[in-house]
């Protein structure tokens, strides 16, 4: 495996060419997704006429929205599976996990990142570590996260409560141990760029959240500023 470490804003943070159980996109598959972070701590960046390909004799082989914007300090899932129509930050090609090449091209066609990699391992990232600036390395997965956490859903606090369903298609509920100090918090969910899209307090056991005011999609769900796990909205 070969990669290049850049300085710029933008780079291909983590990606995942055998996304078999891991994480599944908004239309509930498990796809293989590219990360993209924003290293700047003040600027958002536009990624109007940015490129990513996987060939690089067509360097705008896939399009990024004009619309699309990275906060600082935030991050961009992609999702490499040849399908458009689940939304529009899905490319029209895919990873290939048996060895691939994934350029990212800015707006004068110059390649601002790329990623050379060999066989990849089932539901294990490449990821750069440290994060956003180094060298690609195989961990398990941290979508729309810091590459250097640890899997946060297996911490003890995270294990305290229970969300379910997931995926969820409109009510999102809560259980959790018998522990005044559980039942005192705030329930967050984050967009993958890092946006705060839901904010309530946790009053009491089963309650139902509602989410029909969430586009499908995947999101992150925190409890007292704490990871919990990743959300499907349906």
């Amino acid at each position: 495996m070969a990669s290049n470490c850049f300085s710029q804003d933008i780079v291909i943070n983590e990606l995942m060419a055998k996304n078999t159980t891991y994480a599944q996109d908004e239309a509930g598959q498990f796809d293989d997704y590219i990360e993209l972070r924003n290293n700047s701590s003040t600027n958002y960046q536009n990624l109007k006429d940015w490129h990513l390909t996987d060939t690089l004799g067509i360097p705008d082989k896939w399009n990024f929205p004009d619309s699309t914007t990275i906060a600082p300090h935030g991050y961009l899932v992609l999702w490499a599976d040849e399908d458009g129509g689940q939304g529009d930050l899905h490319t029209n090609f895919k990873l290939d996990g048996d060895g691939e090449e994934l350029y990212l091209i800015n707006p004068d066609g110059e390649i601002v990142d790329q990623i050379i990699f060999e066989n990849q391992v089932d539901d294990m990232s490449l990821s750069r570590i440290p994060n956003g600036t180094g060298d690609f390395v195989v961990k398990e997965g941290t979508i729309g996260f810091n590459n250097e956490n640890t899997s946060s859903v297996d911490s003890p606090f995270a294990e305290a409560y229970r969300i379910y369903p997931n995926p969820s298609s409109d009510i999102l509920y809560i259980d959790y141990e018998d522990n005044l100090a559980l039942r005192n918090g705030v329930l967050e969910i984050f967009d993958l760029k890092g946006n705060r899209v839901f904010s309530q307090d946790i009053d009491a056991k089963n309650t139902g959240y509602n989410l029909t005011k969430l586009n499908p999609g995947m999101y992150i769900i925190a409890i007292n500023g704490n990871f919990i796990d990743r959300l499907v909205r349906l």
